[in-house]
């Protein structure tokens, strides 16, 4: 019986899944995709949308292209500017959890999004 080899990137990627570094990366990845999609979308060039948040076409473009610096408070300007609200979900390895501004429900992580785990109330988050 021949073993079948997993392709580069798969094994890539199963290597590198729990390094900070590279999760870090997917997040930007994720974000500049959605940004990306969202322009489209709308139809808003670079241009169009580093005037709105008054920087420059090329920032615009780096930021794009995957700045490894980008920030929450510029994540944060470029949805205000694209008229959208950022969103960021902190999921638990071994459960789901669904948090919103005012409240985090566990979930199961194969249900994540379905509700509550039976049985236990919802978490109210204090802040």
């Amino acid at each position: 019986m021949e073993k079948t080899k997993k392709p580069w990137l798969e094994q890539f990627a199963e290597r590198y899944k729990d390094d900070p570094d590279f999760i870090f990366e997917g997040a930007i990845l994720d974000f500049t995709e959605a940004v990306c999609e969202k322009m489209e979308k709308d139809r808003v060039s670079r241009a169009q949308l580093a005037e709105r948040l008054g920087k420059t076409r090329a920032f615009v473009t780096r930021t794009l292209n995957g700045q490894p610096n980008l920030t929450l408070k510029t994540m944060v300007r470029i949805a205000h500017a694209l008229n959208s609200e950022l969103s960021i979900h902190l999921t638990a390895k071994d459960i789901g959890i669904i948090s919103s501004r005012h409240n985090i429900q566990p979930v199961a992580a194969a249900d994540a999004g379905a509700g509550v785990i039976p049985g236990e109330a919802p978490a109210t988050l204090a802040c």
